[in-house]
C-alpha cells in the first residue's frame, strides 16, 4: 500500500497552545447564588466551545499544511506516483487542555481570530483559568470566588482536555483517503479543489464556534456586571441590617415594662393605742405602746410573707417558654439571632449544593418557628403576668407602704421599728414579675418581623435547592442514555488496539529504567555524579520520541471511544453527580429522595462497568512522566547540589572571616566560655553541615518521578558538593595549623594547666576572686566593701594600718567621683597551708567632675595573702600601694 506524505501534515502534532434589586441582605445574597447559577451554565457552554475550536483548529492546520505542500509538489510538477512515504500509520495528537492555537495563525478569519482572542482568556497553561477577573474589574471578586458565588475558578483538565472530535476526524480521514486513492485516476491538481474546499468547509466551522465562545463570554462578562453592583449592594445591606441587629438589640437591652406597680405609695399606719391602767408610770405606758407596735409590724411582716408565698404559688401557674435556650438577657438573644440570620444569608450565595441549601431551609424554618412560638409563649406570659402577679405585687406594696408610715411615724419618737422591707429586691418582684416582663416585652418589640425575614431566607434556599435538583435529575437522564450507548459501541473498537500494546511495551523499557537509574546513582557503590543521569536521561529521549509515535497511531483508533468514555467520565464526576447521591439518601424532601433514588438505581448497572478500551492503553502520559519526570529530577537535583556547594562554600568563607578576627581573648576564656567562643567561631561550619542535613532531607522526601521519597534510603550526595566541602574542612585545618591557630592553642593549654593547678590547690582561685571582687569593689567607691578584703591586722612597709588605711579609702571615695582599676599580670605562690604571696600592677584612674581633674595612679604590689573559712584578706603589703592617689 502507498501513503502520501500528506498523512504526516493531515494527522500530525497539535498547535501550540496560546495563553429591580434585593431589599435584603438575604434577597441579594440569593440572588448572588442565582448569578452563580447562570455563570456555571455558561462556563460550560465556553468550555465546550473551546474545546471544539481546539479541535477544529488542529484539523485547520493540518488541512493547510497539506494544502501547501499539495501546491508546492504540483508547481514541482510531481506525479502523485511520485510521491509516497513510509507507512507508519494514522497520527492525531490529544489535544490537551491548551489545544487552542494562536490567535494570529495564518490562515483563519478575522472572525475566528476574534473568536480564539476571547477563548485565550480562559486558558492557561496546562488548566483553564479564572475569567478574566481583574480586567471585568469586579470589587470584591476574589473574595467571592472563594465564598462560591461564582464558578470561574480554575477547571479540572480533565473537563477541557480530550481528543479531536468524530466529525474532525472524520474529516482528516477523508482528506487522507483523497490523496492516498490513487484508484481513480486523478491527478494532485484535480484533487487540489476538493482540498481547499475541505479547507473553507473547516474555516466556516471555526468562525461558527468563533460565535459561540464570543457569545459565551460576554454571558460571562454579563454575570461579572451584574455581579459588580450586587456585591456592593449586598455589602451595604449587610452593614445596614449589621447596624439594625445591633439597634434592636439596644433597644431590647434599653425596654422597661410599661405601667408596673407603684411600690412608693403612701399608706397611713394603724397601730392600735395599748389600754392604759389608772396606775401606769409613763414608763410602763412606753414599754405597752413599744409592744403595740412590734405586733403590728409583725403582722405586716406576717402579710408580706403570705403575699410572697402567693406570687410563688402563682409564678407556677404563669405560662413559660418551653425553648431551653430562654435567657433574661434579652439583648444578647437578639444579638444571636441577627448574627444567626446574617449567617444563613450569607450561606445564600455560598457555595451552592443541595445539602447547604436544605440546610439553609431547615435552619431557617427551625429559626422562625422558634421565634414564632417563643413569640407567642411570651405574650401569654406577659398577660398571666399581669393577671396573676401584678395584683400580689399591688397587696405587696401597700403592706410596704403601711411598714414606712410605722417607720416614719414612731422612729422620731424613738421607739424601735426594723427597717421596711424593701419591695423591689424582693425575689417575687425581681423573679415573678419585673425581670420576665422586661424580657418579654424587649424580645416581642426586638423581634417584630423577625420570623419573617426567617422565612424569606428558608424560601430563597428551597427555590434554589429544588433547582439543583432539576440539574441533577437532567444531568442524571443524560448519563443514563450515554452509558447504554457506550456499552453498545465499545466491543466494536477495542480489539483493534492490542496489536499496538503489545508493540509499544519494548520501547517502555528504556523509559521505565530511568527511575532505578537515579537509584543506582546515590546507592552505596553510586558514582555520585550527574553526569551519569545527564548521559542517560539524553539516551532515552530517542526511545521517548519513537514511543510518542507509536501511541499517536493507536490513539487515533481509540479517539472516538475515548471521547465517548471521557463524556461519560465527566458527567459521572460532575458535582451534579455528587448532589445526586446526597439527594438520594440525605434529602428531606421525599419526592426528591424517591425519584433521585430511583434513577441512581437503575445507573448502577454501569457503576462497574470499564470506561478504557480494551487491549490499549495509551501509555503516552505514563511516558511522558517519566522523561518529563527524569528531565525534572535531574534539574532538581542539580539544583540541589549548587545548594550544598553554596553552603560549604558560605561556610568556608565564614570560617575563614571568623578567623582573620583578634582571637586573643579566648586564651583567658575559662572552659565553659571557651567552648561557647570556639562554637560561634566555627559555627558557618555548623550552618552547613544544618542546611547540607535539611538539603539531603528534602531530598530523601522528595517527590521525583510523582513517587514521594524516591531517594529515602540511598539519601543525597555529589562529587561537586564534596570539593566544596573539601574547601571548609581545607580552611578549619589552615587555621589550626597558622600560627595564631597556634598560639591560640598553646595558650589554651597553658590555660588549661592553670585550672588544673587551681584544681590541685583550691586556695589559688580563692584568692584571685579576691582579687576580682577587691577591684570591683575599689571602682564602685565602697570602702566597707574594699576593708573586708583587708585583714584587721594588716600593715603596710611604709606603716600605714588598717585603721589607717579604713579612713583613706573613704577620703579617697568621698572626694572622686568616678575610679576604675585595672589588676594586670596576678601571680599568686603558695607560701604554706592558708598562705600565700601575691604580686601584680595596678593602674588605678579616677576623675573629679566639677574641676575636671583625671588623676591615674600605676603601682607594682607586693603582698601577703592569707585564706581562712573560704574567704582570702590581704594581710600585709610589702611593697606598692592602692590607697594613695593624690
Amino acid at each position: 500500500m502507498k501513503h502520501f506524505l500528506f498523512s504526516l501534515l493531515l494527522l500530525g502534532g497539535a498547535l501550540p497552545a496560546c495563553a429591580g434589586g434585593p431589599k435584603t441582605y438575604g434577597e441579594a445574597q440569593n440572588d448572588l447564588g442565582w448569578l452563580s447559577h447562570d455563570a456555571a451554565a455558561y462556563r460550560k457552554v465556553m468550555t465546550k466551545a473551546i474545546k471544539e475550536q481546539a479541535s477544529n483548529l488542529e484539523v485547520m492546520n493540518r488541512l493547510t499544511k497539506t494544502k501547501i505542500k499539495v501546491e508546492e509538489m504540483i508547481q514541482r510538477d510531481n506525479a502523485v506516483k511520485a510521491c509516497k512515504a513510509v507507512e507508519y500509520g494514522l497520527t492525531a495528537a490529544t489535544l490537551g487542555a491548551g489545544g487552542i492555537a494562536l490567535a494570529t495563525e495564518a490562515g483563519v478569519s478575522v472572525l475566528a481570530k476574534e473568536g480564539m482572542k476571547r477563548a485565550g482568556k480562559y486558558i492557561g497553561k496546562g488548566v483553564l483559568t479564572e475569567a478574566g477577573k481583574e480586567a471585568a474589574g469586579v470589587p470584591g471578586y476574589s473574595d467571592a470566588v472563594k465564598a462560591g458565588t461564582f464558578v470561574f475558578n480554575k477547571v479540572d483538565e480533565n473537563e477541557l482536555s480530550g481528543q479531536l472530535s468524530k466529525d474532525n476526524i472524520d474529516v482528516l480521514l477523508k482528506a487522507k483517503n483523497l490523496l492516498e486513492d490513487e484508484s481513480d485516476g486523478r491527478t494532485l491538481r484535480e484533487k487540489l479543489p476538493e482540498l481547499r474546499q475541505m479547507v473553507f468547509d473547516m474555516q466556516d466551522k471555526l468562525d461558527k464556534t468563533a460565535v459561540e465562545i464570543k457569545a459565551a463570554d460576554q454571558n460571562i462578562q454579563n454575570v461579572l456586571g451584574q455581579a459588580a453592583p450586587l456585591l456592593a449592594l449586598a455589602a451595604k445591606l449587610k452593614e445596614e441590617e449589621k447596624k439594625s441587629g445591633e439597634k434592636a438589640a439596644d433597644l431590647a437591652k434599653k425596654t422597661q415594662p410599661a405601667g408596673l406597680v407603684n411600690t412608693e405609695i403612701s399608706k397611713p399606719a394603724a397601730v392600735p393605742p395599748p389600754a392604759a391602767g389608772p396606775k401606769d408610770t409613763p414608763q410602763e405606758a412606753r414599754l405597752k405602746m413599744q409592744a403595740a407596735i412590734d405586733k403590728y409590724v409583725a403582722g405586716l411582716r406576717s402579710g408580706i410573707n403570705a403575699e410572697q408565698k402567693a406570687a410563688e404559688a402563682a409564678w407556677a401557674s404563669v405560662t413559660k417558654p418551653e425553648t431551653s435556650g430562654t435567657r433574661y438577657f434579652v439583648a444578647d438573644e437578639i444579638e444571636d439571632l441577627f448574627a444567626s440570620l446574617t449567617n444563613l444569608e450569607d450561606s445564600l450565595g455560598g457555595t451552592r449544593t443541595y445539602g447547604n441549601m436544605q440546610s439553609v431551609e431547615q435552619s431557617a424554618d427551625a429559626m422562625a418557628r422558634r421565634i414564632g412560638k417563643l413569640r407567642a409563649q411570651l405574650e401569654s406570659q406577659r398577660s398571666d403576668i399581669r393577671s396573676r402577679i401584678e395584683p400580689i405585687m399591688t397587696n405587696l406594696s401597700g403592706y410596704a407602704a403601711q411598714w414606712r408610715s410605722v417607720y416614719n411615724t414612731y422612729k422620731p419618737q424613738g421607739y424601735y421599728v426594723s427597717e421596711p422591707d424593701n419591695v423591689k429586691g424582693m425575689t417575687a418582684w425581681t423573679t415573678y414579675y419585673e425581670n420576665p416582663l422586661k424580657y418579654a416585652e424587649g424580645y416581642l418589640k426586638a423581634t417584630d418581623g423577625l420570623e419573617a425575614r426567617f422565612r424569606g431566607v428558608q424560601n430563597n434556599a428551597a427555590g434554589q435547592k429544588d433547582a439543583i435538583y432539576t440539574e441533577a435529575s437532567e444531568l442524571m437522564a443524560s448519563y443514563l442514555a450515554k452509558a447504554q450507548a457506550f456499552k453498545d459501541y465499545k466491543p466494536q473498537v477495542t480489539g483493534q488496539l492490542e496489536k499496538i500494546t503489545a508493540a509499544a511495551a519494548k520501547k517502555n523499557e528504556v523509559l521505565n529504567a530511568l527511575p532505578n537509574d537515579f537509584v543506582n546513582e546515590f546507592a552505596y557503590d553510586g558514582k555520585y555524579d550527574l553526569k551519569d543521569l545527564e548521559a542517560k536521561v539524553a539516551a532515552a529521549r530517542p526511545a521517548f520520541s519513537e514511543l510518542s509515535k507509536l501511541y499517536a497511531g493507536g490513539t487515533v483508533l481509540a479517539q472516538d471511544l475515548a471521547a465517548r468514555a471521557a463524556e461519560l467520565s465527566r458527567l459521572a464526576s460532575s458535582p451534579l453527580r455528587d448532589e445526586a447521591g446526597y439527594i438520594a439518601y440525605s434529602a428531606e424532601n421525599k419526592a426528591h429522595k424517591a425519584a433521585m433514588a430511583a434513577i441512581l438505581k437503575r445507573s448502577e448497572e454501569y457503576s462497574s462497568y470499564s470506561l478504557s478500551a480494551d487491549g490499549w492503553y495509551d501509555g503516552s502520559e505514563t511516558a511522558a512522566n517519566l522523561m518529563f519526570g527524569a528531565e525534572e529530577a535531574l534539574k532538581y537535583l542539580k539544583g540541589q547540589s549548587d545548594k550544598l556547594a553554596a553552603a560549604y562554600g558560605k561556610a568556608a568563607t565564614g570560617v575563614k572571616a571568623n578567623a582573620a578576627r583578634d582571637l586573643t581573648y579566648l586564651e583567658t576564656l575559662d572552659a565553659v566560655k571557651y567552648g561557647e567562643e570556639m562554637q560561634k567561631l566555627f559555627e558557618p561550619s555548623q550552618r552547613a553541615e544544618e542546611e547540607k542535613n535539611a538539603i539531603i532531607g528534602e531530598v530523601k522526601k522528595a517527590a521525583l518521578f510523582g513517587s514521594p521519597g524516591l531517594l529515602e534510603r540511598t539519601g543525597f550526595w555529589t562529587v561537586q558538593a564534596g570539593a566544596k566541602r573539601d574547601e571548609l574542612e581545607k580552611a578549619t585545618a589552615a587555621f589550626w595549623g597558622s600560627a595564631k591557630g597556634k598560639a591560640l592553642s598553646e595558650a589554651r593549654r597553658v590555660k588549661e594547666l592553670g585550672d588544673a593547678q587551681n584544681k590541685r590547690d583550691p586556695g589559688l582561685a580563692i584568692v584571685k576572686k579576691m582579687y576580682e571582687d577587691f577591684a570591683k569593689a575599689y571602682e564602685s567607691r565602697n570602702a566597707a566593701r574594699v576593708m573586708s578584703f583587708i585583714s584587721d591586722s594588716w600593715s603596710a612597709g611604709d606603716g600605714t594600718a588598717a585603721s589607717d588605711l579604713d579612713e583613706q579609702f573613704r577620703n579617697i571615695f568621698r572626694v572622686y567621683d568616678e575610679i576604675t582599676v585595672a589588676i594586670t599580670g596576678l601571680n599568686i605562690v603558695n607560701d604554706g597551708p592558708g598562705r600565700y604571696t601575691a604580686a601584680y600592677d595596678m593602674d588605678i584612674r579616677s576623675r573629679i567632675y566639677k574641676k575636671n581633674i583625671k588623676r591615674e595612679e600605676k603601682s607594682s604590689v607586693y603582698e601577703h595573702v592569707a585564706v581562712e573559712g573560704g574567704a582570702a584578706r590581704i594581710t600585709k603589703t610589702e611593697s606598692g600601694g592602692y590607697w594613695d592617689i593624690k
